[in-house]
């Protein structure tokens, strides 16, 4: 069993008009040789078939078509943005009446799901926890609670900068609304998302928040430079707050140097994911704080993706992979999935 940490399923469905419910080879088929975000990798059947068990499924209301910066976001106004959010929303809760996946918004509904899960393999659905990517449509800290109501249970300050902090492609430091809504999340009881906050901001954070925190898609700088990676400090302090970190599948934060458009993903196979995940391990002492949280089809496709995975249902891989690099059976079985169910049953005590 696997959990992924993100994966951006309603962006994709709602935005790029991705029936997210069959296969990415579907997809894939119906788009023809050049989609304008890369080959699909991403569908609930490969994730059933890959034994994923539950994904971290985002509402992510940025700007799709170019990754453009904050100015030219896909929603034209605050109000836009939550409207657009609500919709993504809508969209897990309707193919959660459609028999297509599972809600998990508790540690009830957590157990129920892995019960069920193991107990009925020919009727398995996909369990999903929502992530807010980015609080782009939490227009004022007071929301917080309301989003809680509507399902999300993580939330993510930044992507691009925000009104809250800034994020890996925008300046800024955690705001004064920053941390009001931080206060309104752990009064609320939602888990914190670190991904993509800037070097300030991540600290800032830190330091004004005392609830759960976890990084769904994060990789390590120490192996690949750049401000979206974390380094070897933030890591650390992750690590002291029983953070648990996903390991992220886009090449460019998988490997130096790699070129968008240039670089063959032959040269970026799972093993080097595995590298990332070591690195955190190694900074830990154990194996504790490491997890997967793909990022797949998170505006992207195959062409940047590790080499050796066709769909997210070649992630099945990397037990064995993870197995020639001398990890153990109980190492692997917490870092595809035990520590993300730790961090899940921990905050919703």
């Amino acid at each position: 069993m696997l959990i992924d940490a993100h994966l951006d399923l309603a962006m994709n469905a709602l935005y790029l008009g991705r029936d997210i419910t069959g296969s990415a080879l579907d997809t894939r088929q119906r788009e023809g040789d050049k989609p304008a975000f890369g080959h699909s990798t991403v569908g609930l059947e490969d994730l059933l078939r890959g034994e994923i068990a539950i994904c971290f499924a985002t509402v992510s209301v940025l700007a799709c078509r170019a990754w453009s910066p904050p100015s030219k976001r896909n929603f034209k106004s605050i109000d836009g943005a939550y409207q657009e959010g609500l919709d993504q929303i809508n969209f897990y809760k309707n193919l959660e009446s459609a028999g297509k996946m599972r809600m998990i918004y508790n540690a009830e509904d957590l157990e129920a799901h892995l019960q069920d899960w193991e107990a009925e393999p020919e009727n398995r659905r996909v369990g999903v926890v929502v992530l807010m990517e980015g609080a782009y449509p939490v227009r004022t800290p007071e929301e917080v609670a309301q989003w809680y109501e509507f399902g999300v249970r993580i939330i993510g300050l930044s992507w691009a900068g925000s009104a809250y902090a800034g994020g890996t492609y925008g300046p800024g430091r955690l705001s004064p609304e920053g941390k009001q809504l931080l206060k309104e999340m752990q009064q609320t009881g939602m888990i914190l998302d670190v991904s993509h906050l800037n070097d300030a901001s991540f600290f800032d954070v830190l330091d004004h928040y005392e609830g759960p925190v976890l990084g769904s898609h994060v990789n390590c700088r120490a192996l690949v430079p750049g401000e979206r990676q974390l380094t070897d400090r933030m890591i650390r302090e992750l690590i002291a707050r029983d953070a648990v970190l996903g390991t992220a599948c886009d090449c460019w934060m998988v490997i130096p140097g790699w070129k968008k458009k240039v670089t063959s993903p032959a040269t970026c196979p799972m093993d080097r994911l595995v590298d990332h995940i070591d690195h955190v391990c190694q900074l830990a002492g154990n194996t504790n704080h490491a997890a997967m949280g793909t990022d797949l089809d998170g505006g992207y496709g195959t062409e940047q993706s590790p080499g050796d995975l066709n769909t997210i249902a070649d992630l099945a891989k990397l037990p064995e992979i993870m197995s020639n690099r001398g990890f153990s059976d109980e190492d692997i079985a917490r870092i595809t999935h035990g520590n993300w169910l730790r961090k899940l049953r921990t905050a919703w005590i």
